[in-house]
């Protein structure tokens, strides 16, 4: 899933599928570790890896690239803080 992420936005191209599959398995997720100390070191990394490509794609998009982009970054932000807890809190 990574590749199928990462290699469009490299493009400045959003694959819907890829994020809805995604979104998708973190929904189904999330229910089942909001009450977990820990998560994997794999699972954090991939979502980090995700974070990050947004955010650096982002800062080099131009114009009807940038949209897409930020709206991707705004729903995975929104998973992280149902995944981490929200910093805001403590």
């Amino acid at each position: 899933m990574t590749t199928q992420i990462v290699v469009p936005l490299r493009h400045k191209e959003v694959n819907e599928q890829a994020f809805n599959r995604l979104f998708k398995l973190l929904d189904e997720l999330i229910p089942n570790i909001k009450d977990e100390e820990m998560i994997s070191r794999k699972l954090s990394g991939f979502l980090f890896h995700i974070y990050v490509q947004l955010e650096t794609q982002l800062a080099y998009s131009r114009d009807s690239q940038v949209e897409p982009i930020r709206q991707k970054l705004a729903n995975l932000l929104s998973y992280l803080r149902k995944v981490f807890g929200d910093v805001r809190e403590n």
